[in-house]
């Protein structure tokens, strides 16, 4: 493994098959995963002492997990749109308002250029709404979904963004894993009064009736 070679166990999925378990890890600073083997991570300083936990993790974990294909990360283009759309009715999320002028869209797709999770960020200065993160149903826990928060965290800083926000009725579990902390939803629409999903809600009175959730990005 060269010197770059810098990930955390955060960056970690799992690929290949039950009968030959790899795993990707997810390098920053290209975008993409890599395969490598479990001998590979014990070899290297940073997994020695967590390879016995992480495969005590795998033993029980659930056995139709599906495999995740080798994918790439990168902000979308206009002809991903139809596909991200897709990917959102698939997880029963609104695809209303994706293509509004100042949002992000990243996605990671497979090596046959398939799409298989998505996330988007809509801009306003220093503030961002995070928004219609999916992932392919059948790959949902295998930790591509985290790759790709991680990477539009890191897409809101380099737009000068200090502090992401999102509404989640259902899945503020999930959200406290990654420092978010829940917050009145007026601050979001104080805060982000021209993004297309806080219109959205204001406009047909669900507004109310959603939780809000707030992360300040590290610089």
């Amino acid at each position: 493994m060269g010197s770059r070679f810098r990930p955390v166990l955060r960056d970690l999925v799992f690929v290949g098959s039950r009968s030959r378990l790899q795993l990707a890890c997810f390098l920053p600073y290209s975008g993409r995963f890599v395969g490598c083997t479990m001998d590979h991570l014990s070899s290297h300083p940073a997994f020695s002492k967590v390879i016995a936990r992480l495969s005590l993790t795998l033993i029980s974990s659930n056995a139709n997990m599906t495999s995740v294909p080798i994918a790439h990360v990168r902000e979308a283009s206009h002809a991903d749109f139809t596909a991200i759309k897709e990917l959102l009715h698939a997880n029963a999320l609104s695809s209303e308002g994706i293509c509004a002028p100042g949002a992000v869209y990243l996605v990671a797709v497979g090596q046959s250029g398939t799409v298989l999770g998505t996330i988007g960020l809509e801009l306003s200065g220093r503030a961002a709404l995070l928004r219609s993160a999916a992932v392919q149903p059948e790959f949902h826990g295998n930790g591509l979904g985290r790759q790709l928060t991680y990477k539009a965290f890191d897409k809101a800083k380099e737009c000068g963004v200090r502090t992401v926000y999102l509404f989640s009725t259902d899945a503020g579990n999930y959200w406290r894993r990654f420092g978010f902390e829940s917050v009145p939803v007026d601050e979001i629409a104080r805060v982000l009064p021209n993004s297309a999903q806080v219109q959205s809600y204001s406009a047909d009175g669900s507004l109310a009736s959603e939780v809000g959730w707030r992360l300040a990005l590290e610089p």
